[in-house]
């Protein structure tokens, strides 16, 4: 049986490994993650997980959907990722649970902010958006003044997918 759950583990791992980087260069080729490649990942993770493990598979596998859900989604609510940077997540979840989630979740939030960092400064924007920045946290703390988010140059965004992916990889 202990046998049985590592090459379980390994072919999970696999799948992930593949699903990553399929995601990476779609998302830098096209900008987007498409839904046939998160949705039949996710499908297959919430069943493997049943087949392997049963119910007890299934509801871990449905918690790290949900975890993914609503980590990422709090993210595409305030516009910071996009529909197919949640799916990802959600599929990822499924494959490999609420804790592979937060890993992965945390882990693209800090090479993506790694990553803009550095575009901002090849394009010299460094400093207009710590402006904006402070500007935001002013409006927000200030009653007299209309609260307002920085806006970002979407000319300029990072496809969140390849972070995403990496760290993906990374936490396997």
């Amino acid at each position: 049986m202990f046998g049985r759950i590592d090459w379980a583990q390994d072919l999970t791992s696999s799948l992930i490994v593949v699903v990553a980087c399929t995601a990476f260069i779609t998302d830098l080729v096209t900008g987007k993650i498409y839904n046939w490649l998160t949705l039949p990942s996710l499908v297959i993770g919430l069943a493997w997980h049943s087949l392997i493990n049963g119910l007890s598979g299934l509801g871990q596998s449905l918690l790290g959907v949900g975890v993914g859900l609503l980590f990422y989604g709090a993210l595409y609510a305030w516009n910071i990722v996009a529909g197919g940077d949640v799916k990802l997540l959600m599929a990822f979840g499924a494959l490999k649970g609420w804790r592979y989630v937060l890993d992965v979740g945390i882990t693209s939030i800090i090479l993506g902010a790694g990553l803009a960092i550095v575009s901002l400064l090849y394009h010299r924007q460094l400093r207009d958006f710590i402006r904006r920045i402070h500007w935001s946290i002013q409006s927000l703390l200030h009653p007299a003044l209309k609260p307002e988010l920085p806006k970002l140059d979407q000319s300029k965004k990072i496809p969140f997918g390849v972070p995403m992916a990496i760290a993906g990889v990374w936490a396997l």
